[in-house]
């Protein structure tokens, strides 16, 4: 990373500039590209437009259903070798 009184750049492992933007000196502030923010409001209406059909899960109404995986709570403590007999093996 590059920074001087009026700027930052982000460089990647190449040396290829990935980020660069006016400095701000201002605590707390998050600086998004509008083209970037635009791109994100596009995504989240492709995603609020599927019908909820096509997702099964569990939903919030901040977000989208999203699918999760359901195991036996009793994997986890022979993960983590809670209990006895089938130390680190994940129930089926």
């Amino acid at each position: 990373m590059l920074t001087d009184n009026e700027q930052v750049v982000v460089l990647a492992s190449g040396g290829e500039i990935v980020a660069q933007h006016a400095r701000c000196w201002a605590r707390h502030q998050t600086l998004t590209d509008p083209e970037h923010a635009e791109a994100v409001q596009a995504m989240r209406q492709k995603v609020r437009r599927r019908p909820t059909g096509q997702i099964r899960g569990v939903g919030s109404a901040s977000g989208p259903l999203v699918e999760v995986e359901q195991r036996e709570l009793g994997s986890y403590d022979r993960l983590f070798t809670v209990i006895d007999g089938d130390a680190g093996k994940e129930a089926g």
